[in-house]
């Protein structure tokens, strides 16, 4: 019986300390990612010179940790499916859901929405080698961090309730974690977090919602990508 006690105590508190690892993991990052995304609108001195380069690449460093990190615990823990040989027909189906997602976010114009305008504010202050750390984190290491956790770890930790469950919960903290400011902002976030969902239930593969989150942060950088070249 001690031995099954035993064993019974080791799966619950793994199970909780899966997850406490995992959400303690989010909100490190977002505390530092905060403060780091910060400092050029209030410290912009710091942003100069050669001090500039050292803090954007430590930012990116601890950003790329905290990706290496989230990736363990989805393969090693939770076995979540990331990645396999891209598909064609996948392929569509992503490019399929880009016009969709585009589309609406025409109509209810994403690009003016409050977390886009600190992104941009925090951007006039970098320059240089910094910029193109800014630009890496939010083209690369931004979308690899939401998608291993929303999609990825919070979507199998929700496997046990059901689709809808699955679905719903990770697509609207998604949508709320950016801070939407009216209804307006909410619907763009909304639309955007369905769009990458949908891209991992369609295909079955997160490496798909990747792509398509990548390719969005993209296009959406290429004002600061063309400053650069």
């Amino acid at each position: 019986m001690a031995f099954q006690g035993k064993t019974t105590k080791r799966t619950i508190g793994g199970v909780i300390n899966n997850l406490l690892d995992t959400l303690v993991s989010l909100v490190a990052f977002v505390v530092l990612a905060s403060i780091f995304n910060t400092l050029p609108i209030l410290v912009p001195s710091l942003f100069q010179g050669n001090m500039a380069v050292v803090i954007s690449f430590i930012s990116v460093i601890i950003s790329f940790v905290f990706v290496v990190k989230l990736y363990d615990i989805a393969q090693a823990k939770y076995r979540v499916p990331i990645f396999e040989r891209i598909t064609l027909k996948n392929i569509i189906k992503v490019i399929t859901t880009f016009v969709g997602m585009f589309s609406i976010e025409a109509i209810v114009s994403l690009s003016s929405t409050a977390n886009n305008s600190l992104i941009d504010n925090t951007m006039k202050h970098l320059h240089g080698i910094t910029l193109v750390f800014g630009v890496v984190t939010i083209v690369i290491i931004a979308p690899l961090i939401e998608e291993v956790f929303f999609r990825g770890l919070m979507f199998q930790r929700l496997s046990n309730y059901g689709l809808i469950i699955q679905i719903t919960i990770p697509t609207l903290i998604f949508t709320l974690c950016h801070g939407p400011q009216n209804i307006r902002e909410f619907v763009a976030y909304l639309v955007m977090a369905s769009a990458f969902m949908a891209t991992k239930v369609w295909t079955g593969r997160l490496q798909y919602s990747i792509i398509l989150h990548i390719f969005w942060n993209l296009l959406a950088s290429i004002p600061l990508i063309a400053t650069i070249v």
